[in-house]
This record gives structure tokens, sequence and C-alpha cells, in this order.
């Protein structure tokens, strides 16, 4: 009895489609820190060398002045910087920045925001300075928030 070898066919769209989930898998946020908050919060990072950073400092002083709409949005804000993570009031909390950092993707001397969503997705990824209203209006057409809004009456 001759066997002929088994080929394997993968149709063109199977194929990108794995190759897209492969390339964004290290932007996903699973057990690297933020899964506590996966389904519950969104997650804002701020990133950058030093906390002490004017771009840092000004970007964050955007946002502690839209406490309210933070909480809106179940948005919750870290900065990144060094070999720490700081929650918004800037008192350091224990998370792993390196496999943080490694599992979002973050390149050495990044400096800016990334937007997590409550499904531990990359969102957004752009340099300081983004003004609040920018990342508002980007939560507020996601079909999660949207489904929130409505739920809400």
């Amino acid at each position: 009895m001759k066997t002929s070898p088994k080929t394997l066919v993968i149709s063109t769209s199977s194929f990108v489609t794995l190759f897209l989930l492969i390339v964004q898998i290290p932007q996903y946020c699973s057990g690297q820190g933020l899964e506590p908050y996966k389904w519950t919060n969104r997650v804002l990072l701020l990133v950058d060398t030093k906390f002490d950073s004017p771009e840092l400092q000004a970007q964050l002083q955007l946002f502690q002045d839209q406490i309210h709409e933070l909480k809106d949005r179940d948005l919750i804000l870290f900065s990144i910087t060094g070999t720490e993570v700081r929650n918004i009031a800037g008192n350091t909390i224990e998370m792993d920045n390196t496999e943080l950092r490694k599992s979002l993707n973050i390149e050495e001397g990044f400096s800016g925001v990334l937007l997590i969503g409550k499904d531990g997705w990359v969102k957004l990824r752009e340099p300081f300075e983004l003004t609040a209203q920018r990342i508002f209006d980007l939560i507020d057409s996601m079909p999660m928030r949207k489904a929130e809004l409505k739920t809400r009456g």
C-alpha cells in the first residue's frame, strides 16, 4: 500500500487572517499586568523615559483635569517610565514594567500614549501630546462604548 504525502492547503484569506493574528499578538495585554482590568476598564498608558519629563507631565495634567470624563468611560490611567509604573496620582504601583512593555510592543525611547480597550487590545498608539477630547471621541466611537451608553439610557 502506497501512501501519498499530505499537503496542507490554506486559502489566501485564511493565511492573511493567521498572519494578522500573529502580528497582533504582541499588542494584547493578557497576563502582563493589565489582566485585572480586562472587560472592566479601558487603560490609558502614558509612556516616557522619566516621570518628570515636561511632555508626560503636560499630558498627565490634561487628564487630571478630566477625572469625571475618565470615570464615565471606565478609563484608568497609568504612566510608565524607566522601570516603574505609576497611577494617575503619581503613586508607584506593583506592575511588571518590562513584561508590560514587551507584551504591548512598546519600543525603547517611545514617548506617547497607548489606549487599551476593555478587550485588552491596543486601540491607539500615538506620540505626545494628544487632547483628552481625541481620546474620548475615539472611545465614544467604539461599539462597546455605544452599547454602554444605550444600556444607561
